[in-house]
């Protein structure tokens, strides 16, 4: 029987939410005043708290420093009751006008409730003794496998983390919201990056700042036996590499002061040895056969340069992909394979 090869490029559609700022500066009769007083955090926890009673306006004074949508994502539940909001104001007082879900307060808390629940459910499947970085991927490939990436863009709570830990849909904002709030309740806080038009996650390991994009790592797609593929190209990118990536110019990026491990290498494939060298026959068949002898579904392998990269990429897609069959056949891999080739940071990912 033909084998059944589909080959599937890496693409991301993704909607990053801002908001618009008028020129006005009253403040309306039934917004709740809250005065900057130089403290951050409690301006934080003001505005939370009254997020969190449903008032239908706030507004800011003394500082022109201004919330976005994602800095909602991070705070509690990553207030998934909130649909939307509008800005208004001129200088250091902004007015913030809630679009709430219809929602009473007992169902938010139930909704609460529900998302605490998924959480521990995953943090449970993180294997004791696992280190920062390992803890970190058990829940990057959690979400992977419980997301569907929600094309609409527009289902209620697909741009928050109720869509994504309960309904089990969501679009990037969602997925990084997720991510987040359990990332913080393993006290290893990966907050909120965002592009114009993208949102996905900071860790800072070694010293180093690192990115995670878990939506980008979700090709939505399943073997035949119904098990989620799970890519890695965007664990543990750099900012110059993830930069280089359409959808991934920095606009916002949050401070972070945590260094979660000392001496852990940066990406995933170079961390666990997927990141070749070279594209000579033996140490692309050695990296895959470390991969097989794990039970992996998704075989991945990263290429140091273009050249090899390239090499790899013309050889195994020219002639029906003879030559890459051929090779799986000798590891013992047969029946219907998918293939992800990403061009952007040279990786190569088998679905088996």
């Amino acid at each position: 029987m033909r084998k059944l090869l589909s080959i599937i490029l890496i693409s991301a559609v993704s909607l990053s939410l801002f908001s618009c700022v008028s020129a006005s500066s009253a403040i309306p009769e039934d917004a709740l005043v809250i005065d900057y007083s130089g403290d951050s955090k409690a301006l934080t926890d003001s505005f939370e708290e009254a997020i969190s009673d449903l008032v239908p306006a706030v507004t800011v004074t003394g500082t022109s420093d201004k919330f976005s949508m994602e800095d909602l994502l991070e705070m509690d539940h990553g207030c998934f009751w909130v649909e939307s909001f509008d800005i208004t104001g001129r200088g250091k007082t902004t007015t913030y006008r809630f679009n709430y879900y219809d929602l009473t307060l007992d169902e938010i808390s139930s909704m609460k409730a529900e998302i605490d629940s998924q959480i521990t459910e995953i943090i449970m499947t993180i294997p004791a003794g696992s280190s920062s970085w390992d803890k970190l991927l058990t829940v990057h490939d959690e979400l992977v496998k419980r997301i569907d990436y929600d094309r609409s863009e527009h289902a209620d709570h697909c741009m928050d983390c109720y869509g994504a830990l309960v309904l089990h849909r969501a679009t990037c904002c969602g997925y990084a919201s997720a991510f987040y709030l359990i990332s913080d309740k393993l006290n290893l806080p990966c907050p909120l990056v965002y592009s114009e038009t993208h949102t996905w996650n900071k860790m800072l390991i070694s010293s180093d700042e690192r990115y995670i994009d878990v939506t980008w790592d979700d090709p939505d797609q399943y073997s035949s036996e119904g098990m989620a593929y799970i890519c890695h190209d965007y664990f543990g990118l750099t900012e110059e590499e993830i930069g280089a990536v359409d959808q991934h110019q920095i606009v916002r990026n949050a401070d972070i002061n945590m260094i979660y491990d000392i001496g852990i290498v940066g990406n995933y494939h170079r961390h666990y040895g997927y990141l070749l060298s070279s594209s000579d026959q033996e140490t692309v068949q050695n990296a895959l056969l470390t991969q097989l002898s794990l039970g992996s579904n998704v075989l991945t392998l990263r290429f140091a340069t273009d050249r090899d990269y390239i090499t790899i990429r013309d050889n195994w897609t020219a002639d029906d992909y003879s030559a890459l069959l051929e090779l799986l056949g000798s590891l013992g891999v047969d029946g219907e394979i998918n293939v992800w080739f990403n061009d952007d940071i040279r990786t190569v990912n088998i679905g088996l």
